[in-house]
């Protein structure tokens, strides 16, 4: 169970993986067993400081996604909400229905849904 909250900050690792198989193996040994495969195509749009980016999920749809191009590393808690809010109310300006949730994982909760 994934517990959902306040998001301070997010990081993404890339590693170099020549070999799915193996890397299955590290994970499988860890103690982990594959939930999903998600396979998808991501197209990214900018206008000014916003970036949108389209993913084209696999036996999903298309998400949308915010791209945060801010740096939160020693900010505070009040300092990343106002960059989030300003956020909100920039993608809530050009028409896109979306939730008051501005911290829900949506591909997590989507594919999750679909899981079910």
């Amino acid at each position: 169970m994934i517990a959902i909250g306040n998001v301070i900050s997010e990081q993404n690792l890339n590693l170099d993986i020549q070999d799915l198989k193996k890397a299955k193996e590290i994970f499988e040994c860890l103690g982990f067993n594959e939930l999903v495969e998600v396979k998808y195509h991501v197209i990214v749009y900018k206008k000014n400081e916003m970036e949108l980016a389209f993913q084209i999920v696999e036996n999903l749809g298309t998400l949308i996604e915010y791209e945060n191009t801010n740096d939160f590393e020693g900010k505070s808690l009040k300092e990343i909400n106002t960059v989030k809010q300003k956020m909100y109310d920039e993608i809530k300006n050009t028409g896109i229905s979306i939730s008051e949730d501005m911290n829900i994982k949506k591909a997590y909760e989507l594919i999750k849904k679909n899981l079910k």
